[in-house]
């Protein structure tokens, strides 16, 4: 069954943080519309009815944070397969997720301390649910801010998973008080991040909040675009990341940590010749991207390396032709500069010489310029 999980900032992955128009291709960002709220920040609605497969929802837009879902924001949304919902949420407004008949599981961030009448009524094929926080204020009379009796269930007993059968029944609390995939003890990591301000100009960084943690229990194997990876043990202290199958499409989301272990790389031709990747997060935790780990990737052009990455191999990005912006978050980076392979073009001389920042060429190619 597919969890959704948050990003860190997008609750929970650890997640690539970085400004500039380089951003605006990542995960379903283009399915969102971003409303002010006041100038204080934003509140997350959708731009098309028809809106199909994962929703990320990010914590940070413009440098303000995304504190609302908003009021029928997501309704009637049957194409909506999983949600992540950022930390920086604080409410989820009256039937924000009404009749989404495609999700089948959502968690709530400790950070929401209400969510409104119908708030995932009729959400009917919803069989588990997660409330990483234990106090958060649901009409319980209807039961229409989920179906059934969940929110009773809840506040009898608090934070934790619940579940129920697939057509119905009382929600049950699964054992434990804390959901299975959540280390208490994760470092906190930076919320996703999106930006409309120009290319070039720094953003500050958001607050810490949890990086976003998957678990090999059964119940998390669906959490966004974890059924595309095959996370393989390093040793006992990490994983490394690669691809399960050759045709996967869309956007690749890699945790940051699984089973409560730190993804630290990307392996070796682990996503080489995927065209049909569109988007890769990339997230703190790695600290190499191995060789040809992204070989020929062709449907990538835009890219964020996080500073925790300290080595890309030969051929990490090469023959991914039609990249256009790379965006390097730290200044020491060691990338073999003879044969052009790291990345298309002179970007690893560029980048040699200009340290972090964002890079951008032509769409049919020329030289690496930072912006």
């Amino acid at each position: 069954m597919k969890k959704a999980v948050f990003m860190s900032f997008v609750a929970l992955a650890t997640v690539v943080v970085a400004a500039g128009s380089v951003f605006a291709q990542q995960p379903t960002l283009d399915k969102l519309n971003l409303v002010p709220v006041g100038t204080t920040g934003y509140e997350a609605r959708v731009l098309d009815k028809n809106v199909s497969g994962a929703v990320v929802i990010p914590g940070v837009y413009n440098n303000k944070p995304v504190t609302r879902v908003a009021r029928d924001g997501f309704r009637e949304c049957p194409g909506i397969t999983s949600v992540v919902i950022p930390h920086n949420v604080t409410i989820i407004m009256y039937r924000a997720f009404w009749n989404g008949s495609g999700l089948t599981d959502v968690a709530i961030p400790a950070s929401v301390t209400k969510i409104e009448d119908g708030g995932f009524g009729s959400c009917n094929n919803l069989t588990s649910v997660t409330f990483l926080g234990g106090t958060l204020d649901m009409p319980a009379g209807n039961n229409n801010v989920f179906p059934g009796d969940l929110v009773l269930a809840y506040q009898a007993g608090g934070a934790g998973t619940y579940t129920r059968p697939p057509r119905g029944g009382n929600w049950t609390k699964q054992g434990g008080g804390s959901a299975a995939g959540y280390a208490a003890t994760e470092q906190p990591a930076s919320a996703v991040y999106y930006s409309n301000v120009g290319r070039g100009q720094q953003a500050p960084a958001p607050a810490p909040i949890q990086q976003v943690s998957y678990s090999s229990d059964a119940a998390y194997d669906g959490q966004p675009t974890l059924d595309k990876l095959n996370l393989i043990p390093v040793g006992t202290t990490g994983y490394e990341a690669r691809v399960r199958d050759k045709n996967v499409s869309g956007a690749v989301v890699i945790p940051g940590v699984y089973n409560n272990k730190p993804v630290t790389r990307i392996a070796r031709d682990g996503f080489r010749e995927c065209p049909g990747i569109t988007d890769v997060v990339i997230p703190h935790n790695v600290t190499i991207i191995l060789y040809r780990a992204f070989w020929n990737v062709s449907g990538l052009t835009a890219v964020a390396i996080p500073a925790s990455v300290t080595k890309i191999e030969d051929g990490g990005f090469g023959s991914c032709n039609n990249l256009t912006s790379v965006t390097f978050l730290g200044s020491t980076l060691d990338m073999p500069a003879a044969n052009n392979n790291v990345f298309p073009g002179d970007l690893v001389l560029a980048y040699q010489a200009g340290g972090a920042g964002t890079y951008t060429r032509p769409a049919r190619g020329g030289n690496w310029r930072k912006q």
